[in-house]
């Protein structure tokens, strides 16, 4: 089994006797370093080349989705370096990208099937010329259309005791393909995220006055947080020797986070704020209305 993370490296359960699986381990290409391009990674797995393994399609936040073909030598699972996707000519994008492989017209080569962080699904059907190789992608399809987006982060309203209303669709859709009521045709399932707001509390004429308090506090704190933190970031930078609106490079982003903690615990006065804050938005929590999060699996009969 593979999965996605929301750091960004994929890992690997391997199978072991009686169902379980051992410990995870961090996806590797085959020149031995961690596959990790960005975060939040979603994947899907089939052998998309038919050269016997299995390949992966690997999707992130930023849009980017890229195939991984296997290389595994002598028993040592280990993958190419990632091909960005293209269908009918362009790049193949997809916020928060959740990325499906599977047959959907029956011509026995996996289409690509893709969730986003707006809510949709959109196919790319697959062909092939001769029996291997890397299929082409033609151009989108819609399956399920995106959320308006005044609608894809909007709270679901639930009940005093968390159950939801009315749920709806929601966002960063992540689907799975699957024959659901055995007629032989191919259904969808899509997972999706929404965030929930239960009723407001009742609060006395003393707790609204404890909570404005409290929220001024926790606003004062944050911007001080924010302005603090981007003055790490300029020495992060600058020890790096980057410009200061440059992006880190991948092959820099451990010595990025590795001199970011070193400088952030170094900052007496950063702490401090942070602490503050910390402390300040768990006193100013039972004074709000609680917001949790949701995620619904909704099935798509094929017609």
């Amino acid at each position: 089994m593979a999965s996605g993370s929301w750091p960004g490296p994929v890992y690997v359960f391997r199978g072991v006797d009686g169902g379980a699986f051992a410990a995870p381990q961090s996806l590797k290409l085959a020149d031995g370093k961690e596959f990790k391009m960005e975060s939040a990674s979603a994947v899907a797995a089939a052998d998309w080349d038919k050269d016997g393994d299995v390949d992966l399609v690997v999707g992130f936040i930023s849009g980017d989705l890229v195939f991984l073909a296997n290389e595994t030598k002598e028993g040592k699972l280990a993958f190419g370096d990632p091909v960005k996707l293209t269908a009918g000519g362009e790049p193949v994008t997809a916020s928060d990208g959740g990325p499906c492989l599977a047959d959907w017209d029956g011509d026995g080569v996996e289409d690509l099937i893709v969730g986003d962080g707006e809510g949709g699904v959109r196919l790319f059907r697959a062909t092939r010329k001769g029996d291997k190789g890397v299929p082409q992608l033609a151009s989108a399809e819609s399956l399920v259309a995106p959320l308006p987006a005044n609608e894809r982060y909007l709270p679901m309203k639930a009940d005093k005791d968390g159950r939801v209303e009315n749920p709806h669709a929601g966002s960063r859709t992540k689907p799975a393909v699957g024959d659901w009521n055995g007629d032989g045709k191919p259904d969808l399932l899509v997972g999706d995220f929404s965030s929930v707001e239960t009723p407001a509390r009742e609060l006395t004429a003393e707790d609204k006055a404890k909570r404005k308090e409290l929220k001024a506090k926790v606003d004062d704190l944050s911007v001080k947080s924010s302005t603090m933190w981007d003055e790490i970031e300029t020495q992060v930078y600058k020890k790096m020797g980057l410009e200061a609106d440059a992006d880190v490079p991948d092959e820099r982003e451990e010595e990025y986070d590795k001199l970011w903690e070193e400088l952030s615990a170094a900052n007496a006065e950063y702490v401090k704020v942070e602490k503050e804050l910390g402390e300040a938005m768990t006193a100013l929590s039972p004074f709000e209305s609680p917001r949790g999060y949701r995620g619904f699996v909704w099935v798509y009969l094929r017609k």
